[in-house]
């Protein structure tokens, strides 16, 4: 059973390799999956809120979405490309915008797609320029002091002022700050800029799109479509995603933790259901090498194991014909012991005790049917086989046996030997006999009968009962 056992070794590391290849893969595909499901959810949600405070009448009318307090990061472009708003910026992408008409100075603008009036400050800065707005104006006093008040604060750098945050600035202010080139740096609020580049994500579709650092957004643009069925905009939101589960270290030290403990908790259920790799050959001569053990039994024959007569008389090696069924229960009984052992085991028929290869020749004489002349060896291996495929199914079960019992016959030395090899049953095997019925367990090198009690004991901590099942009959009333 040595090359069984270190067959059915490595057969379970292989099944462990398996499942932690297994737990890996689903693990990093369920993150994935994850992380684009979140997204997904988060800017529809986005969008939708948006949708429910935006108006538009032959123009946009702000007044509820400016008054609302949204979460999410999106922005909403005008189909001639005026930014209405934006919220959460993210320098990361790219937004460019035409700077023509951004003078240096402060500027009264009147917006006819928004109908807007907005008071503007152009503060020039080293590599750029900050706007600042206020709308409307007539809501605060001394508005132009405030402007400018609020302008000093982003210093005299483009550096300088991309490291302004709203909470820098007055709360009822919007701002944006752009390079020399018209990119946008950040921006915030309604800000009245025409967008010349701005990212986009085909129509409601959830596109993964790359920063210019090393960040990656999810982004989705929905269009605004007024009631008589015109386009007028878009809106798209956006959110930062989580690095690739492969990608992060964090993800691999968690998912490679979890794979292993998964895969050995899945090795321990499932090693008990690998059937051993009966290779009869190699058996056979590891068996005669070392003897019987606790896996390996030998019997003489199947029918007509060698009598000796009482002292003074020479031994005949006849059995008189009742005792045939005998003899066949005692190799039943090995193989239903072999059955209800944890590691199984091996009967070898037409091995003596002394490791002696003595065939099956007897056996094979004794299923010949009477009046049948000689007939080949393959016949006599089939019947014999076939035999001893009833003789268990009708003592043992059929279920089992066809489930658990593997046999072959080696030639060896000039001789048949039969291996029957009983791999381990997932259910107690008892044996029918006059008394009623018997439990057989192989203990060392001896198969022996247990009675009621030792049974059942045996038994419940051979074969434990599902964990539900014991949970129901701890819960069922007395």
């Amino acid at each position: 059973m040595t090359v069984l056992r270190s067959r059915r070794f490595r057969r379970a590391a292989l099944l462990f390799a398996a499942l932690f290849v297994f737990a890996v893969v689903t693990q990093l595909g369920v993150g994935w999956y994850q992380r684009w499901a979140a997204a997904r959810a988060d800017l529809r949600a986005t969008v939708h809120d948006i949708r429910q405070e935006l108006r538009y009448e032959s123009r946009w009318e702000l007044t509820r979405l400016r008054q609302a307090d949204l979460g999410g990061r999106y922005y909403i472009v005008d189909a001639s490309g005026l930014l209405i708003d934006v919220e959460g910026f993210a320098a990361d992408l790219t937004f460019r915008a035409d700077v023509t008409d951004l003078q240096p100075g402060i500027h009264s603008l009147t917006v006819p797609l928004t109908n807007e009036t907005w008071r503007l400050l152009v503060a020039p800065v080293k590599g750029g320029r900050v706007t600042l707005g206020v709308s409307p104006p007539e809501d605060i006093t001394g508005v132009d002091d405030r402007l400018q008040e609020n302008a000093k604060r982003f210093g005299e750098s483009l550096e300088r002022a991309t490291r302004v945050t709203p909470s820098d600035i007055d709360r009822n202010l919007y701002y944006a700050v752009l390079d020399d080139r018209g990119s946008v740096r950040f921006a915030i609020g309604g800000i009245p800029l025409r967008l010349v580049e701005y990212p986009k994500s085909p129509i409601d579709e959830v596109e993964e799109m790359a920063g210019r650092s090393t960040l990656t957004y999810a982004l989705l643009s929905v269009p605004f479509v007024t009631a008589s069925g015109k386009t007028v905009g878009t809106i798209t939101a956006f959110e930062e995603l989580a690095p690739q589960p492969w990608f992060s270290f964090s993800a691999w030290l968690v998912n490679l933790s979890s794979s292993l403990a998964l895969a050995f908790v899945g090795t321990l259920i499932g090693v008990r259901y690998i059937p051993d790799e009966f290779r009869p050959e190699e058996l056979l001569v590891d068996a005669l090498q070392k003897g019987e053990s606790p896996t390996v039994e030998f019997k003489e024959s199947l029918r007509w194991d060698h009598w000796r007569a009482p002292a003074g008389q020479p031994d005949d090696p006849r059995k008189p014909a009742e005792q045939k069924g005998v003899a066949e229960a005692v190799a039943v009984k090995a193989v239903a012991g072999f059955l209800n052992s944890r590691p199984g085991g091996t009967l070898l028929i037409g091995v003596a005790d002394d490791r002696k290869v003595v065939g099956l020749d007897r056996d094979y004489d004794s299923l010949a049917k009477p009046g049948e002349g000689p007939v080949g060896p393959d016949k006599q291996r089939d019947r014999f086989q076939l035999h001893l495929r009833n003789l268990l199914a009708t003592k043992i079960g059929r279920d089992v046996s066809n489930l658990c019992v593997t046999m072959a016959i080696v030639y060896r030395d000039g001789k048949d030997v039969c291996l029957v090899h009983a791999s381990s049953s997932p259910t107690p095997v008892y044996i029918a006999v006059p008394k009623g019925k018997a439990f057989y367990l192989r203990v060392g090198a001896a198969t022996v009968e247990l009675d009621v009690e030792e049974a059942v004991a045996y038994c419940r901590e051979r074969w434990p009962a599902p964990l539900l099942a014991r949970v129901l009959r701890l819960t069922r009333p007395a």
